[in-house]
């Protein structure tokens, strides 16, 4: 893999700004999931995924997860 051609997508105009800024936030895993809130952020949320109420939403279950599991991580 190149590396340096792996970083010029951001900056190439081939994405909106809040989808290269989604990309490295979810790279970077501070998207607002419940485990984030929960233990980056110290709020008082259930663990539990919103949609399926399954234990653990992490990034790393909403990246193996449906489209729209993302979607909702982002949003709310």
């Amino acid at each position: 893999m190149d590396n340096e051609s792996s970083l010029l997508w951001p900056s190439a105009g081939y994405t909106y700004p809040e989808t290269g800024g989604f990309a490295v936030a979810f790279q970077d895993r501070i998207i607002k999931t419940n485990n984030y809130e929960k233990h980056c952020l110290g709020v008082e949320v259930k663990d539990n995924c919103r949609k399926f109420d399954k234990v653990g939403e992490t990034n790393e279950y909403v990246k193996a997860g449906r489209s729209s599991l993302s979607e909702s991580a982002y949003l709310q």
